[in-house]
């Protein structure tokens, strides 16, 4: 249970930084494992906003192992 917690903790962190950094940006959507579309809309939304999303992780601390992996 205190994993989960300090996942989400970190998750909010960077859905905050992201809100801070990218104010005109929205979210990106999240894709549906069923819907094609849904997958489809991701991958343009990153696309479309490549450059941004690129500053923020390079920005993120390396403090786990899927932001390493990222980076």
């Amino acid at each position: 249970m205190q994993l989960i917690s300090i996942i989400s903790g970190k998750k909010s962190l960077r859905i905050n930084k992201s809100r801070k950094e990218m104010p005109d940006i929205p979210l990106p959507p999240e894709p549906i494992i069923t819907r094609w579309g849904t997958w489809l809309n991701t991958a343009l939304f990153y696309a479309n906003n490549f450059l941004e999303y690129k500053n923020i992780v390079e920005s993120l601390m390396d403090d786990t192992t899927s932001i390493k992996n990222l980076k």
